[in-house]
């Protein structure tokens, strides 16, 4: 009689085993390649004051003016680059990030030239670090009447 019921309970853990075990899969669906189902890159939030110091110290401004009301920026030489803030305004900041991180192949302005531009700005993508790149994206998404962290 004991047997019967350390067999009844043996199985009934099983059972449950089994049940948690199926669960757990349905719940990490992944695709072929290995990926979870519906996973996608998130970029992580950055600091918009240290991005708008690489900003500074990367000296994209010589190009590139943001126009922020308040801000202190040097003049950036007219015609040259376009204005990043406006163009990033209203896109993801995962495809601004990209943009960044392919300078002048990845351009979201129909208008422009990428050959004038490579040739302005040289290998600038390779300076800088992810940390920084999360930064400068932070700093040019952020809102006009937003103040840096």
């Amino acid at each position: 009689m004991k047997v019967k019921w350390i067999i009844l309970g043996a199985l009934s853990l099983l059972a449950a085993f089994m049940m948690v075990m199926i669960a757990c899969r349905q719940s990490r669906t992944v695709t072929e390649s290995g990926l979870p189902a519906g996973w996608k890159f998130t970029l992580a939030e950055g600091d918009a004051a240290a991005g708008r110091a690489a900003f500074m110290e990367l000296r994209c401004y010589m190009c590139h003016n943001v126009s922020l009301p308040g801000d202190d920026f040097p003049e950036s030489k007219p015609g040259v680059g376009r204005n990043l803030r406006v163009i990033f305004a209203g896109l993801p900041k995962e495809y601004a990030a990209q943009c960044l991180m392919n300078v002048h192949t990845i351009v979201p302005d129909p208008c422009f030239d990428t050959q004038t531009a490579a040739s302005a700005t040289g290998p600038t993508q390779h300076q800088l670090t992810v940390k920084e790149l999360v930064d400068v994206v932070a700093f040019l998404k952020k809102k006009p009447e937003e103040k840096p962290k």
